[in-house]
């Protein structure tokens, strides 16, 4: 009765929802989040990041604790109007700002200038000629863009794309202070400490579970916002038009940190001990389901990993195709300890549960090929088709599976 109750409970919290929970309208199936009277989808990457475009420009280029101290001090004018009338929609998206008292973009704009790099991260969005507020911008900087500010744009849109990257969540942690400046924000006792380690960020609490607080504190208050997203439409549609698109560079690493040509070697020695191990431990002439598929997929995992080193398939798509190869081929147990006694006591292992020491005794036997079993009799049924496959599956029951128990489909 408790299993059933433990079982019940665990299938009520789920992070999707079902097919069968979804509205149709027309031809369109709504999920219940859009069913909610005032809340709004919002993405970060197509609609909030353009809209904070000059703080992740901030962010991007000046130095992480500088651009902290900066935006501390940009929230902090919103004590100014903190519980006034009409300020409970208030952002700091470039969208909004226009319409907002004109000190508060002075404010904006003096503070970032009074850092040596202030200029340079504030001249990019002159770039856009469908910024909102463009000409309170340029009379505020009073600068005209110049050659590396579209690659200065580039670099701070790459940092913040992940919206889980830390610049992104600093820029995040800016809307949710200004919103606390203003008033916006209340928290019941029980989150006193969340509440704190918000406005001391980054120097209180386990970064691991502030940062996740920012990210959903912020998009919470985003999707109740009336949604303006015609700066966002723009800004994707010039950069696609105005700039080039060059591929980001991927971090290479710098070099295998292993000796190629000695990982060979001892991938020949293993090859060599097991193949020796292999004629030490054949009985019979008959075909052994168990003797058999240890030592196929024993053979067959030596074959992928010489194949991954040859390769240098470290840097492409099969390294980790093949990586997952051998995870499905282990065959070892945790313990060095058989779990079964072996039929031959002086063997390495004969059997599925038994294990390989990690001491290898060298034996004089060259890398010639797999070793294969002999041909069933005529009248008997094959068996080792029927157990190597029981063997994959029992290694595959053992991944654990992330999916919820009552999915719909697969």
């Amino acid at each position: 009765m408790a299993k059933k109750k433990a079982k019940q409970k665990k299938k009520a919290f789920r992070l999707t929802s079902s097919l069968r929970q979804h509205k149709q309208v027309g031809k369109s199936l709504i999920p219940p989040m859009l069913t909610i009277p005032g809340v709004t989808p919002q993405s970060w990457t197509s609609d909030r990041l353009p809209q904070m475009l000059w703080a992740c420009l901030v962010i991007s280029v000046l130095p992480r604790r500088d651009a902290l101290a900066v935006f501390r001090e940009i929230a902090s004018i919103g004590l100014r109007y903190r519980d006034a009338e009409g300020t409970g929609d208030w952002t700091l998206f470039h969208s909004r700002l226009p319409s907002l008292p004109g000190e508060i973009l002075t404010h904006i704009t003096r503070v970032i200038t009074q850092h040596p790099l202030g200029y340079a991260a504030l001249r990019p969005l002159l770039l856009f000629d469908g910024l909102p507020g463009r000409d309170q911008w340029a009379r505020a900087l009073d600068v005209q863009p110049q050659g590396g500010d579209s690659q200065t744009l580039s670099d701070a849109v790459l940092k913040v794309l992940d919206h889980q990257s830390q610049e992104a969540t600093d820029v995040r942690w800016l809307s949710l202070l200004f919103k606390a400046a203003l008033g916006a924000l209340h928290f019941p006792v029980a989150l006193k400490e969340p509440a704190e380690e918000l406005m001391e960020y980054p120097n209180k609490g386990d970064m691991r579970a502030v940062r996740p607080f920012i990210r959903a504190g912020e998009m919470s208050l985003a999707m109740l916002l009336p949604s303006d997203n015609s700066w966002s439409t723009t800004f994707w549609k010039e950069c696609l038009d105005n700039t080039v698109c060059h591929p980001a560079g991927l971090p290479r690493p710098p070099g295998p940190e292993y000796d190629q040509i000695a990982s060979i070697k001892l991938i020949q020695q293993v090859h060599g001990t097991l193949l020796g191990h292999w004629f030490n431990t054949l009985d019979t002439t008959a075909v052994d389901a168990k003797h058999d598929a240890v030592f196929g997929l024993g053979f067959y995992g030596l074959a992928v990993l010489i194949e991954m080193i040859v390769g240098r398939s470290g840097l492409g798509i099969t390294g980790r195709a093949l990586l997952r190869t051998l995870l499905e081929c282990q065959q070892f147990p945790e313990s060095d300890k058989a779990q079964e006694p072996p039929r031959h006591p002086g063997c390495l292992f004969v059997h599925i549960k038994a294990t390989l020491p990690r001491s290898l005794a060298r034996l004089a036997v060259l890398m010639s090929g797999v070793a294969r079993s002999s041909v069933a009799p005529k009248g008997r049924t094959p068996l080792s088709a029927a157990a190597l496959l029981r063997v994959v599956r029992s290694g595959f029951a053992t991944l654990p599976d992330d999916r919820p128990d009552d999915v719909d489909r697969a």
